[in-house]
Parts: structure tokens; sequence; C-alpha cells
């Protein structure tokens, strides 16, 4: 949100500066927001730009958690790339996924480009993470017969809000 006042009045110069400001809302409700430093000499502040953003998304036990993954040094291309993510949990309770996440992984090389796809996490034999404990999940991902040969970048992601990640590189033949 801006806050200001018109750009020029008669007698600019003469600071008045307001500490606090009081919102009223669409929604109706007010608030009170102090520790700002709005000069109000030229009238009262008005909310010259808003933009309502998303607000973030709460953590959930799941955030907590590390990833880490190894894969293979090269694999050919139309052939299956199988790597493996450890979730580990460094906190000091046990995490319980409450329902399978999803996870997205992506591969890709240069100008190519790469692939991505979102699937869900197959937790059903561990549902849980003990403080302290790691649980390691087979993955596997078709390399493209058309990706070029050369580095690739394999990268994996948690979809929960700050959800853990971790990424290789892999040869492409």
């Amino acid at each position: 949100m801006l806050v200001g006042t018109a750009a020029t009045c008669a007698g600019a110069g003469h600071p008045n500066v307001a500490s606090s400001l009081h919102l009223a809302l669409d929604t109706g409700e007010t608030a009170s927001v102090s520790g700002v430093w709005v000069n109000a000499e030229c009238g009262s502040p008005q909310t010259i730009l808003f933009d309502a953003g998303a607000a973030p998304a709460a953590r959930v036990p799941a955030s907590s958690l590390r990833a880490k993954l190894s894969a293979p040094a090269s694999v050919g291309r139309g052939q299956t790339l199988s790597y493996v993510v450890v979730l580990s949990n460094p906190t000091a309770s046990t995490i319980t996924f409450g329902g399978c996440p999803s996870y997205t992984e992506w591969l890709g090389a240069g100008p190519s480009g790469g692939g991505s796809r979102t699937l869900l996490l197959n937790c059903g034999a561990a549902p849980s993470i003990s403080p302290g404990q790691s649980v390691a999940f087979e993955m596997r991902i078709t390399v493209p017969t058309t990706m070029a040969t050369g580095t690739a970048k394999l990268s994996w992601h948690l979809e929960v809000p700050d959800g853990a990640g971790a990424g290789a590189t892999v040869g492409i033949s």
C-alpha cells in the first residue's frame, strides 16, 4: 500500500508528520497502524496505490522436512531414470503427513527445455517420520528420446508451503 498526500500545497515545506494511520477496509473492518512516517502537511493521507496480494500459505508440519536426492551419473535417452529422494525430519517432533502430499519433478537440459510432472508421494508405507529419522522414496522418470545429450538438471520439490527441494545433474547419452 502506498499512502500519501497531494504533491504540492500552500505552505509546503513545514512538515506535519503523522506517526499512525487508521485504516478502513472495504470489508468494514478497521485497523490502526503505528510507527509510520507520513508527511500530512498537504492534507489527510490517502491511499494512492493498493495491491492486494495473496496471503502466504501457512506452514504445515511437512514444511520442516529436508530433502536429499541421489541419482545415477548418466542415463540414456528413452530410458527410465531411477533416483532416490530421502526426506529427513530435523525437528524434535514426529511429522505426520495426514494424507500423502504432492511432489513435482523436473528434468531438463539447455535450450531443449525440459519436462515436469506433479504426482502424489507414495507415503502409505511411511505415513510419518520420527524426530531425527529419514525415509527414502524411489522415484522414476522417463527421459524423453528428444532430450539433448549432455548435462541435464534433475530437480524435485515437495508441494507443501516452504516444501523441501533437492536437485542433481545427470549426464544424458
